[in-house]
């Protein structure tokens, strides 16, 4: 059973491209079926892999890979049709909205057109077709008396019931005849005995990886009966952790990681993030020079460029590169500041609204974020990311009040994440930024990364919470 969802988990994105092929192929003949209906004229040897290869090529490689980014295809794809829904229709947003710049970009015949819209339309219903229908197939077939499973629960009361309600339905219901085993309270013997009689084929050990160190008896004698076993560990601090098995000379070490290191995805935003700065680089040269005049104009004999040691990825320091916009001797008078002036951030971290160390024309560079643009070649050295949480100064690193606070170092620092796009200056606690920083470790994706990436640009054009 397990090895028909693997299968069929796998083919779909390849029968998602089929499907949009064959639509693609045989939309003109669906076209034609449909005219008579909405009153079109019948379309006469138009194929619209001739006359849009463009949008076809595109279409048959963009829908499956997209799908795949918004997580459609997780889960083997069952997850709850709610959520698959929402997942199609971002995609189909994304596409349709391509799609109608590249048309008026673009514009073709009436025939051309109408075939494009039967797409528009048939293509989604068709990858939803297929969605039922796979998701059907297995839960019917799962629920077959000779694949139900038999399995043994391994935790404390609440742990289990807790742990148990937070998997999805389509799996549990495959399960029957679970067997309960609290550590402490039923003995070795006692389990040997439950299992010989119940022959379980899983075993799930819930209450987080603390606890499941504690059950290395249960763990070893299922693995001498030869039952497979489950770690959840969405109940550890991290909320989403990335795991494999990697040989590292004669051993075996099971690495458990809050970000998949060990895949395609990083490689692409490693890329990527190269490829961005350096376009954002040579358009936002005017920029640079905007900037150089303002900041030489206030002080000629001053330097362009701010440099500062910042906290990099696991802490190591790195020279994080600015615009300056504060007077040359900002970094002395930072205690004289915080004396007189406070902080209005609540934590290690020093935020001041009228920061009097700003010079004329350095309000102007921070409010749309121009003091930042040096931060591109940061992100050529490879320093930082576009995306990731901000780079905060190394002694201000040093007083985070929890060791848990540099879980935010575990990732690159990037130059926005959801802290700049909600809040930047208006933000006052620095608990609030750590929360949002966790947040974007623990939902890493290209998706998401593609999302802030989006919201960055009304954030820094509209200088929303900017001062």
């Amino acid at each position: 059973m397990h090895a028909n969802k693997q299968a069929l988990s796998r083919i779909s994105p390849l029968v998602d491209a089929a499907l949009v092929y064959i639509f693609t192929r045989y939309s003109t003949d669906i076209t034609n079926l449909i005219a008579p209906i909405l009153g079109w004229p019948n379309i006469e040897d138009v194929s619209i892999l001739q006359t849009t290869p463009f949008i076809c090529g595109a279409a048959i490689a963009a829908i499956p890979l997209m799908l795949m980014f918004v997580g459609f295809y997780r889960g083997n794809n069952l997850q709850r049709t709610r959520v698959a829904l929402k997942q199609l229709s971002i995609v189909c947003a994304y596409i349709f909205t391509a799609l109608a710049i590249y048309l008026t970009l673009h514009p073709h015949s009436q025939a051309t057109n109408h075939a494009i819209t039967i797409n528009m339309i048939g293509i989604p219903i068709a990858i939803l077709l297929r969605y039922y229908s796979f998701k059907l197939l297995l839960t019917r077939t799962a629920l077959a008396s000779c694949y139900l499973r038999h399995v043994l629960l391994v935790g404390n009361d609440d742990d289990v019931k807790k742990g148990w309600a937070k998997l999805p339905t389509y799996w549990t219901r495959t399960m029957e005849n679970p067997i309960r085993h609290i550590p402490g309270q039923t003995s070795n013997e006692e389990l040997r005995e439950k299992i010989i009689l119940q022959n379980p084929d899983l075993a799930i050990f819930f209450g987080g990886m603390d606890t499941q160190l504690q059950q290395l008896p249960v763990i070893q004698t299922c693995r001498e009966l030869g039952i497979n076993l489950y770690f959840p560990i969405s109940s550890s601090p991290l909320n989403q952790t990335h795991t494999r098995v990697e040989a590292i000379g004669n051993h075996h070490m099971l690495i458990v990681s809050n970000f998949p290191d060990n895949s395609w995805a990083p490689f692409i935003k490693s890329c990527s993030d190269r490829i961005i700065a350096l376009l954002l680089l040579i358009c936002s040269s005017p920029l640079w020079l905007i900037a150089a005049i303002i900041i030489k104009r206030n002080d000629p004999s001053g330097s362009i460029f701010y440099s500062q040691e910042r906290s990099g990825l696991y802490g190591k320091p790195f020279k994080m590169w600015k615009f300056r916009s504060m007077d040359m001797d900002a970094d002395k008078r930072l205690n004289e500041i915080k004396a007189t002036h406070g902080n209005d951030i609540n934590g290690p971290i020093f935020k001041l609204d009228n920061d009097p160390r700003i010079f004329a024309g350095g309000n102007f560079l921070r409010k749309y974020s121009i003091d930042e643009l040096p931060q591109m070649l940061n992100i050529l050295m490879g320093d930082m990311s576009i995306v990731g949480p901000r780079p905060l100064p190394i002694y201000e690193t040093a007083e985070f009040p929890e060791l848990s606070d540099r879980l935010r170092l575990s990732v690159k620092p990037g130059l926005t994440c959801y802290w700049q796009i909600e809040d930047r200056s208006d933000a006052k606690d620095f608990k609030t930024l750590v929360e949002k920083d966790i947040k974007y470790i623990n939902n890493w994706s290209l998706w998401l990364d593609f999302t802030l990436i989006i919201r960055t640009i009304p954030a820094v054009l509209l200088a929303k919470g900017a001062k």
